[in-house]
């Protein structure tokens, strides 16, 4: 039975010998309507096939924080998945909780749920698939990142062996990080005691030597995507952001580091973090130009101009039954490079930022020089984590 456009929810069975407990696994699914038939995702024939994202979510949170990646995917034509991890947690290498402790094989949950909806769907194609984290879900992508075309980590990555992880073959990168993370260190999670701690036993599941978000991005900007150097691409002082991204890769390569956003989890995730829609063009214009096409940023949608007549008609160059060039190596031409997308919608926004420059301003000065709220970090521990805290510390906000 075909996939109906708008949400669903599905389980699969994992085999005994992928599982010893815990082997009924549950996933959310979300087909884009606009374009497609208001009854079934299998219509129209001239959609084509379309990107498959992943969407995973923290430790000690649900599917359900992810769900502001449904309007995305809607917006971008984008065929969403939102994975439940068991117990709140993904088994990442060094992240977190129950299933780091039951060692459960989440990395092969993902590629389940990628078989079972293409198998199911000539919509989907096994070699346009992605995967956005957050927190734990952005160790997944990382520790992951073989399935993916492209992965976006948000707040959680891997500090190790990135050529390795990355399957020997180029992944495009769209990282955030806070410089004022206290659950996942900017400057990276180790065993060293001189460090700082990070949360939910991170820690102590990590390396001895840290290993910053920087470092870390480069490594993966070199190694697995053979940037020559990088770049800042974009710089906004009020909202304390700048992203800089690699020259010369074979994969778009970027990391967006930001100031004051802690987590991405005050008041929420959906509301603290701000790039929905530039992770949106970032993935977009990625299946787009794997598959020849040119994305345009203001109509959202991918020319196939310069495509075989055969693929013109997809809504990413890509006709059902013709996988050809989605399964190739990241097509990156000129137009396409490392860092021309992501600079594209970052300066975008940086102009519509500057329009509300005052009004920000404004904010700035009043959460510099207002009144402040104490807190206990225990609050904000128990938006992420179903353990109590070790260490309760007050903080001014």
């Amino acid at each position: 039975m075909p996939y109906q456009c708008g949400s669903s929810t599905h389980t699969i069975e994992m085999s005994s010998d992928e599982c010893q407990d815990d082997c009924t696994r549950t996933f959310h699914l979300y087909w884009p309507c606009s374009k497609n038939s208001p009854s079934s995702a299998l219509a129209p024939p001239d959609a084509g096939v379309l990107p498959l994202v992943y969407a995973i979510h923290c430790f000690g949170c649900d599917a359900s924080a992810m769900k502001k990646w449904e309007s995305i995917a809607e917006a971008f034509n984008f065929v969403l998945v939102r994975p439940e991890g068991i117990n709140k947690s993904w088994n990442s290498r060094y992240c977190c909780g129950y299933a780091l402790e039951k060692k459960l094989n989440d990395t092969r949950f993902l590629e389940l749920i990628r078989d079972e909806v293409a198998d199911r769907s000539n919509r989907v194609d096994k070699d346009m698939v992605y995967g956005i984290g957050w927190s734990n879900g952005g160790y997944m992508v990382t520790y992951a990142a073989h399935l993916f075309r492209s992965i976006v980590p948000i707040a959680g990555y891997q500090y190790e062996n990135m050529k390795d992880i990355a399957g020997n073959s180029p992944r495009g990168i769209f990282q955030h990080h806070s410089l004022n993370d206290q659950f996942v260190q900017f400057d990276g999670c180790c065993t060293d005691s001189t460090k700082k701690k990070c949360c939910c036993g991170i820690s102590e599941a990590s390396p001895e030597q840290c290993n910053s978000v920087d470092a870390t991005f480069d490594d993966w900007a070199k190694q697995v995507n053979q940037c020559t150097s990088t770049t800042t691409v974009f710089k906004d002082i009020v909202k304390g952001i700048e992203c800089r991204s690699g020259n010369g890769c074979v994969a778009n390569s970027t990391l967006c580091v930001y100031e004051n956003s802690k987590h991405f989890n005050m008041p929420s995730f959906s509301r603290a973090f701000p790039m929905f829609e530039e992770v949106g063009h970032f993935l977009a214009r990625d299946a787009c130009s794997a598959n020849g096409g040119r994305w345009e940023m203001d109509e959202k949608s991918c020319t196939c101009d310069k495509v075989p007549g055969d693929r013109q008609s997809g809504l990413y160059c890509s006709s059902i039954g013709d996988k050809s060039y989605a399964g190739m190596s990241h097509q990156i031409d000129q137009e396409a490079n490392a860092s021309s997308g992501i600079q594209e919608a970052l300066v975008e926004w940086f102009v519509l930022a500057t329009v509300a420059l005052f009004a920000g301003a404004i904010i700035l000065h009043w959460r510099k020089n207002g009144r402040t709220s104490m807190y206990k970090k225990e609050d904000e521990w128990k938006r992420l984590s179903t353990s109590e805290p070790t260490d309760v510390e007050l903080t001014s906000r």
